[in-house]
């Protein structure tokens, strides 16, 4: 004959069982990051065309993202999406070759702040003509470390993160 579990021995296993899920969950999901664009005021035609890249930290624990082909360390490789007229631009700027990342490549993001910096279009883009040029970040993040993980990471062993910020419109007025 079988017996009955006893009640509370059933919910204690229970609620063991579903707080193992959760920290499970809590543990494979990447941190809560997210990227906004923001084109400066003052564009003109031949002149510096900038853009702020805005990346925040809306989770609970500090993240540390390695700045590399993200606007966070400039242009190093074609990190933002430019187009004009519907066709994207060329990116003309300079190409960086890379080993393994140091502990100063990565920038540390606390829970609930940002980081951001501003990049001009003008240098490696052809963003001389007056008109509406569209702008997005789609290449996500080529290592985010949570809290307490221990960084730098060899490339090898990076965790990558997708990412994209909404695109925006840049105008640029004539001469």
């Amino acid at each position: 004959m079988i017996r009955p579990a006893c009640p509370t021995t059933f919910a204690a296993l229970l609620a063991a069982v579903l707080a193992v899920q959760r920290v499970e969950a809590a543990a494979s999901r990447p941190p809560d990051l997210a990227c906004r664009l923001d084109a400066e005021p003052g564009a003109v035609a031949g002149g510096p065309v900038k853009v702020r890249f805005t990346l925040s930290n809306r989770g609970t624990r500090a993240v540390r993202v390695l700045r590399w082909q993200t606007p966070l360390e400039g242009f190093w490789s074609d990190v933002l999406h430019v187009s004009y007229g519907g066709r994207k631009l060329a990116y003309e700027g300079p190409l960086m070759k890379r080993g393994d990342p140091g502990r100063d490549d990565y920038v540390e993001i606390a829970p609930g702040k940002t980081v951001s910096a501003v990049v001009d279009l003008a240098g490696p883009y052809d963003v001389r003509r007056p008109g509406t040029y569209r702008v997005a970040f789609t290449r996500g993040l080529a290592d985010v470390v949570r809290e307490g993980e221990p960084f730098p990471r060899p490339r090898g062993e990076h965790r990558r993160r997708s990412l994209a910020c909404e695109e925006i419109e840049v105008a640029v007025a004539p001469r």
